[in-house]
This record gives structure tokens, C-alpha cells and sequence, in this order.
């Protein structure tokens, strides 16, 4: 997924439309809404990463210093969705 700029490639910036690929050049109005959302989008709520479960979620967070996820994830998982986190 593109965060802060399209995907390219061979200098060719691409969009899906449907199911197929097409060059962004040719879709000016898609291409102009993309850039606004790159810019108005806060750098906090874009997506870090995609497709990870919950022991990869604490394994790259280094969540171990806040909670005991020895006792069982699932007691810190629900403090953590509560905002206790």
C-alpha cells in the first residue's frame, strides 16, 4: 500500500482501478484526490504495517516494559483495547 506516494514503476505511476492496474497520468482527478490524501492524512493514523497478528503487534511495539504477557495475552490485550495502554 502506498503511504506517501504512488507506486511506481519503471518511472510510471500506477493506480487500481477495478481489478486492473492503469497509469496515474491518465486518471487526473484520481491522481489529484491521491496527493490530497497523502497531505491530509496525519502521519498517526496511517497505517505502520499490514496483515500482522497480535504476537507480532507486541513483538514490534516492545509492549513487554508496560505488561506481564505472561499471564496470558488475552488480560493484556484488554487492557490495552481499553486504554489503559
Amino acid at each position: 500500500m502506498a503511504s506517501v506516494k504512488p507506486t511506481a514503476f519503471a518511472g510510471d505511476e500506477y493506480i487500481r482501478i477495478g481489478s486492473y492496474k492503469k497509469k496515474l497520468k491518465d486518471f487526473p482527478e484520481k491522481e489529484r484526490a491521491l496527493w490530497q490524501s497523502f497531505e491530509t492524512m496525519p502521519y498517526e493514523m496511517r497505517t505502520a504495517k499490514e496483515n500482522v497478528n497480535e504476537e507480532e503487534v507486541t513483538r514490534l511495539l516492545d509492549c513487554a516494559w508496560k505488561y506481564d504477557y505472561s499471564s496470558g495475552s488475552d488480560h493484556a490485550w484488554r487492557r490495552a483495547n481499553d486504554g489503559d495502554f
